[in-house]
């Protein structure tokens, strides 16, 4: 998490220098931004690497369930998911996606995928090096009870 938010203040810190007189004009849509990373990335695996090269060549590819929106002042808002709740003793996440969310190949996004993708996290196949496994130390089972409802269950509550 500590990564993100010194990519993001680096990110605005840029945007600060940056003021000038031609800060002034509109807007211009389009083009093509150019910048220079002086490294390659380790593989293009978003679950075994953490870099910033991974991050820039792969980033714009993924969803999340849930993402912070800067245009609401980093409020926690939906991305794949359309809404969540979260149980009374706070064991229980349970997600609703969108619909009409598919795949580069045209097939249609489930709650299996995202189930899927957080297995492959929690329990890498031998020889995988998952970064973020210890993320995902409390989830005790991940339940898919339809196409569109994926139900997350921690074993103790986390804060």
């Amino acid at each position: 998490m500590r990564f993100w938010i010194q990519a993001l203040v680096a990110i605005h810190a840029l945007g600060l220098l940056s003021t000038s007189a031609s800060s002034q004009q509109s807007p211009k849509r389009g083009g093509t931004l150019k910048f220079a990373v002086t490294a390659e990335p380790p593989n293009y695996d978003c679950h075994a690497s953490q870099t910033f090269t991974t991050a820039h060549s792969i980033i714009p590819f993924y969803s999340y369930l849930v993402k912070f929106d800067a245009s609401q002042g980093g409020k926690i808002a939906g991305d794949l998911a359309t809404s969540w709740t979260i149980s009374p003793d706070g064991l229980v996440y349970t997600f609703k996606l969108h619909e009409d969310v598919n795949f580069h190949d045209g097939s249609p996004l489930t709650s299996a995928d995202v189930k899927a993708t957080f297995e492959r996290i929690a329990n890498p196949q031998q020889g995988v090096i998952s970064m973020r496994q210890s993320n995902l130390k409390d989830v005790a089972a991940i339940e898919t009870p339809d196409k569109t409802t994926v139900v997350f269950r921690l074993r103790t509550v986390n804060v």
